[in-house]
């Protein structure tokens, strides 16, 4: 990602969000944004914690070169995000309708023959195959 859109992305992210941002680097490194501090030409400092960690407020330098994505780690409504990018978002843009399946386009699922549900009889069938392939491992040794 380069600077100018890391910069935008994180400038947008409403400050009561901020620490629930992540920054996914290269190499599956997540960092727990606290506080964006400074923003250079070819990186920026900001403080949080790597992911995993309980360690706060500990200060990291990072590549906008190894940035690969930017999280909010909550939820958020479809009208929170158009609210960040004010009227940069299409009003006509809504949560995708689940799809429309025809009937006659689905395929029958194959019909499952069940076999015995009493537990004595499921750990009699288990037993019973365990010995069969117990018997043919040792005539295929040769036994």
């Amino acid at each position: 990602m380069m600077r100018v859109e890391v910069i935008d992305i994180i400038r947008r992210v409403p400050a009561e969000l901020l620490s629930k941002t992540v920054l996914t680097l290269r190499g599956n490194i997540a960092i727990s944004l606290d506080q964006l501090v400074m923003e250079l030409d070819t990186y920026m400092v900001c403080r949080g914690r790597e992911a995993g960690t309980n360690d706060e407020g500990r200060a990291f330098f990072i590549s906008y070169d190894d940035l690969l994505m930017i999280k909010i780690d909550r939820v958020l409504k479809l009208e929170d995000i158009r609210e960040m990018y004010k009227a940069n978002v299409p009003a006509d843009i809504e949560t995708p309708a689940p799809l429309a399946v025809e009937k006659s386009a689905m395929i029958p699922a194959p019909e499952i023959q069940l076999g015995p549900q009493d537990p004595a009889a499921i750990a009699k069938q288990n037993l019973l195959a365990r010995i069969r392939a117990a018997r043919t491992a040792s005539v295929s040794l040769g036994g």
